[in-house]
């Protein structure tokens, strides 16, 4: 399911787009209300707890903030006997199976469209072609391997691959496949890409990373004395209000998908060190991460909720290596930076076809599971993977 695109006057509504004020002001003022809630909140943290509280977040004697590690989730016996269950009830299909099932529900394999730009009938042998070459790519098979395996030649392969495996095309056929998982009864309870899975990673040495605040020492320190010290620089509001548009502009093209974070970051380092709009960007990702560890440190179910989603964010790395097995995983034989990004893009768009069929099974599953009267309510299905069914 493709989602409707906010648009103003035949063009993209980038504040709404991302959710975002259209205004500097109002965006700045959002934005601060957040940090001194969230600094709020860690002040109480801090004051409630001691040098000597081994499980809290505190302060040492010297002043040194100090995070513990978060004691092991007890995942409920209900929810793994739940997982269970529900991988039981899942269909046997090979993966090519699953991606021509997925094909029907998405037309996924419609975004992929000849080089010189006209579009072609999508005839039966085009299509299991092109599952060759993806499934070649994302397999690590190659197309030696998988014209062996299919029946097809190499050269018509070989053809295939050429014409149409662009990172375009990957691009587009993997959002589209995102889009109809996002339209899923259960993608928002499995959790819904919200949330890195390497925050609570990057978090825990908070001494590598600048935290910001809106006034000046004295002050911040007057208002938290005891969260104020850890925040070592001052976030540059002005740099901010003055790019908002172009912020704005470029978040809403990496969401709408007509451009990528490396694209842009690519470019941005390649310009000069005068690149205002990339230093803007840099200092409102700041005040954004700031936010966020603060969150992270004063709230304990915040903390799990991150930590449960880094456990799921394993099993999706553990799903890629199952699925890019051939050769123990190593690229081998495609030197060239372009060939192993669009080998990237294959292996992505198995694993996100592979999440979204099981996603939509697990909640065929949980409706007909309710349908005979059972209790399977969200917290339960909160701890299962649609990538850890393996």
């Amino acid at each position: 399911m493709v989602r409707a695109t906010p648009h103003r006057g035949g063009r993209l509504d980038h504040p709404a787009l991302v959710r975002k004020p259209s205004g500097a002001a109002a965006a700045i003022e959002q934005a601060k209300q957040e940090l001194h809630q969230a600094l709020a909140d860690l002040e109480a943290t801090l004051a409630d707890s001691s040098p000597g509280d081994v499980g809290a977040v505190r302060l040492d004697e010297e002043g040194r903030l100090v995070i513990p590690p978060l004691s092991a989730e007890d995942v409920p016996a209900e929810a793994k006997e739940l997982r269970g269950e529900l991988a039981n009830m899942l269909p046997f299909v090979p993966i090519s199976a699953l991606l021509i099932e997925l094909d029907g529900r998405t037309g996924f394999l419609d975004a992929f469209t000849p080089a010189g730009g006209h579009k072609t009938s999508r005839s039966t042998d085009l299509k299991r072609n092109l599952l060759a070459v993806l499934l070649a790519g994302g397999t690590n098979l190659g197309l030696t391997r998988m014209a062996e395996a299919c029946g097809v030649s190499y050269d018509v392969l070989a053809w295939i691959q050429e014409w149409y495996l662009r990172e375009d095309t990957l691009r587009e056929a993997n959002n589209r496949i995102v889009n109809h998982h996002h339209g899923l009864d259960l993608s928002q309870v499995f959790g819904g890409g919200t949330m890195s899975s390497s925050d609570g990673q990057r978090i825990r040495d908070l001494g590598k990373i600048t935290l910001v605040r809106d006034d000046t020492p004295t002050a911040t320190c007057a208002r938290y004395p005891r969260a104020g010290p850890l925040l070592g620089a001052r976030w540059n509001e002005d740099l901010v209000a003055g790019c908002w548009d172009d912020l704005l502009r470029v978040a809403g093209s990496l969401k709408y998908g007509q451009t990528t974070a490396s694209l842009i970051v690519g470019k941005w380092s390649a310009a000069s060190r005068q690149n205002i709009p990339a230093a803007a960007l840099k200092e409102w990702g700041t005040l954004r991460r700031t936010i966020h560890a603060v969150r992270y440190l004063s709230d304990p179910v915040y903390r799990r909720k991150i930590s449960r989603q880094l456990n799921k964010g394993e099993s999706l790395h553990a799903l890629r290596r199952d699925l890019h097995y051939a050769q123990q995983g190593t690229i081998t034989r495609r030197p060239h930076h372009q060939d192993q990004t669009e080998q990237a893009w294959c292996l992505t768009l198995l694993t996100n076809a592979v999440v979204a069929w099981t996603t939509e099974y697990y909640s065929r599953a949980v409706l007909e599971l309710r349908a005979q009267g059972r209790d399977v309510p969200d917290e339960l299905l909160s701890h299962v993977s649609p990538a850890g069914f393996r």
